[in-house]
């Protein structure tokens, strides 16, 4: 026995499997290394360790890689890309996979001999149809890229994800051809430069895809609008309230001022007693007003449907005095309001006034936790996803985290939705919260732990926020900045070996958040000043029939309010908040970033989510090769370099 020779194979063996992986395929220099170990030595020995390598590696556990091309293209919605193209794809993938099945660990013999006078067509064609041919037909991967579908209520799953299957397949399938060309004994250096300019083209076509791609993802409307599951809103937090200013404590014990603006930032201290044909009609709101009123105007004698204590709304409908509501039904009572004459000297008004419950004896829904919400770094979790959850009489941010794996990966089957923890509310004061901690309920800061929706703090940053170079997001939080009256919202990022999947040791509490002021990353959006979002005059989200999409942009301000007059009676606190889950439905990602959007349509209030950017693996695509490794291949190389 040659113990030399076998030492070498042994060791060449070794050395592969140590140092040619997944993430190698993203590399023109790693594949050329590769592929020169298996073709300017040939040996029998050398080549059977080079295919039982390749023939290890299954992409979403298959082997066959025509099912990859089934699972991510053919069974995901598209419009350009054809379904004939579809299956032609599938159709090249699919003769190497049978090929590869029946001859991959063979000995060399007529049968493979036969095929293999037919692969290098195969590969050829494949080749062509994947990278274009540089003029009116793009390569495979831009076209998946600018595909009008799936559209973004029908993202599943992320297309950077997709098209990395996709050239994973593409450069195996390459390397299968490769071995099957070599065992058949066909010229080793035009085998060679076949592998290498196939794969540095394929590489670069897959670039070009990823580039064309934004790696985002937002949600739609849910096909049905479920209050507490798929949306919620600061429940009679700003609400339309029909007054006289008789009701208020804005008048002495001798007259009204007769303009409603007089009761801005007064209370409603008293029920009000109407004169209606010689007899007094005393009236009690059946809701009080636990604050102040505010933006008061004026609207004349009114006839009104008000609703019991248990309805989310203080008013139905609104008419004036005179006309006829007969028609109209009222789930309540049917209330009127008449201008009064205070001794018969002064006007008093009737008033339409916004209410903002800011006691503690508040029922409304008004306050945004702070605390933050961190995946745990030490069993090498990162953030998946984030949502709106509302628990405890809080709205809180919460995180979807999973397991990173090796090659930027979410371990499947990890993916979890991070506990929030249990909370308290004490009606006392202001109102205040207190969160659970073992048997003990532990009281919580006000604009450390959580904050309060008020008259004087009531507007959210619009942000995008990125991690740091080479980094992923590891947590979420709002805070209070009262330099700028504003919620606003931080994320913190943590470094990553993306080929290991391992997190850098350390603790979360040193490394800094990071907002809009001192992100290292920023969209143009932030070389100005920040502007305010205008919801303006709106009615109520869920009475549109279009769909709400995308209005904001970064770097804005947006300002909670109650919706019109008009439309609703100033019933509702808008924006509203989408609850519905931010993050992949099928396989998930590391996140890059994140930013808090509004989703609307002209003329409706609207909803508040989020938008979650993918890790972006474009910079992983290294296809720039040496010019000594281009002149060693070129001149046996016999189709044209597209890319």
């Amino acid at each position: 026995m040659n113990f030399g020779r076998l030492t070498l194979v042994i060791y060449f063996a070794a050395e592969i499997t140590a140092s040619f992986d997944i993430e190698s395929l993203n590399s023109i220099e790693e594949i050329i290394e590769f592929v020169a170990g298996v073709a300017d030595s040939i040996d029998g020995e050398k080549l059977k360790a080079a295919g039982e390598l390749v023939d290890s590696f299954r992409i979403n556990g298959y082997r066959n890689y025509g099912e990859v091309v089934r699972e991510y293209f053919a069974e995901f919605p598209h419009s350009e890309v054809t379904d004939q193209q579809i299956a032609e794809l599938k159709s090249f993938i699919e003769k190497i996979d049978d090929a590869w099945t029946k001859f991959g660990s063979e000995v060399a013999g007529a049968d493979l001999r036969e095929f293999v006078k037919l692969l290098p067509e195969i590969l050829s064609q494949l080749y062509s149809f994947y990278v274009g041919n540089g003029q009116g037909v793009k390569g495979f991967p831009t076209q998946v890229a600018t595909d009008s579908r799936p559209h973004e209520c029908e993202i599943t799953e992320n297309d950077q994800l997709r098209l990395k299957k996709l050239h994973q397949i593409l450069i195996l399938s390459e390397l299968r051809g490769l071995i099957l060309s070599l065992k058949a004994s066909e010229d080793p250096q035009e085998v060679a430069a076949r592998a290498v300019f196939h794969s540095q083209q394929f590489l670069k076509a897959t670039r070009l895809g990823l580039l064309y791609k934004w790696n985002n993802l937002l949600n739609c409307d849910p096909p049905n609008y479920i209050r507490g599951e798929t949306f919620s809103e600061f429940l009679g937090l700003f609400q339309g309230v029909i007054i006289n200013e008789l009701q208020t404590d804005s008048i002495d014990a001798s007259q009204c001022q007769g303009e409603c603006d007089a009761v801005d930032y007064s209370r409603l201290v008293r029920c009000y007693d109407f004169n209606a044909k010689n007899r007094t009609i005393t009236h009690c709101h059946t809701k009080p007003c636990n604050g102040l009123l505010t933006a008061c105007d004026e609207i004349g004698a009114i006839k009104t449907c008000e609703m019991y204590e248990n309805s989310s709304r203080r008013f139905l409908w609104a008419h004036h005095i005179d006309e006829d509501s007969s028609h109209l039904e009222c789930p309540g009572r049917v209330v009127k309001f008449d201008n009064a004459w205070e001794n018969d000297i002064s006007r008093c008004s009737v008033c339409v006034c916004i209410c903002v419950e800011q006691e503690g004896n508040s029922t409304a829904m008004r306050t945004i936790s702070l605390i933050p919400q961190l995946a745990d770094i030490h069993r090498n979790m990162v953030m998946t996803g984030v949502r709106f959850a509302e628990k405890d009489r809080m709205f809180h941010l919460q995180i979807e985290q999973g397991e990173l794996g090796s090659f930027g990966e979410i371990v499947p089957g990890t993916a979890e939705w991070k506990e929030l923890g249990d909370f308290q509310y004490d009606s006392a004061g202001e109102g205040s919260f207190s969160i659970k901690k073992g048997e003990k309920f532990v009281k919580l800061t006000e604009f450390v732990d959580f904050s309060f929706v008020a008259l004087d703090q009531r507007t959210i940053n619009l942000d995008e926020l990125f991690a740091n170079d080479g980094q992923v997001l590891i947590g979420v939080r709002f805070i209070y900045n009262g330099m700028d009256d504003a919620f606003e919202l931080q994320v913190k990022s943590w470094p990553v070996d993306i080929r290991t999947g391992e997190l850098a040791n350390g603790n979360p509490s040193d490394v800094e958040w990071i907002g809009s002021e001192n992100a290292q990353k920023r969209s143009e959006n932030y070389d100005g000043p920040r502007r305010m979002f205008e919801i303006g005059e709106t009615n109520e989200p869920l009475k549109t029939r279009e769909w709400n999409h995308p209005l904001s942009v970064p770097n804005q301000r947006l300002m909670i309010r109650a919706t019109n007059y008009e439309d609703d009676l100033h019933q509702h606190t808008v924006p509203y908040l989408d609850l519905q889950p931010v993050t992949y439905s099928t396989a998930k990602i590391p996140l890059s970033g994140l930013e808090i959007i509004h989703r609307g349509v002209g003329g409706f209030g609207g909803f508040l989510g989020f938008r979650i950017i993918g890790f972006d693996f474009t910079e992983d695509f290294k296809w720039k090769m040496s010019t000594s490794e281009f002149n060693k291949y070129r001149p046996y190389f016999h189709e044209n370099l597209v890319l």
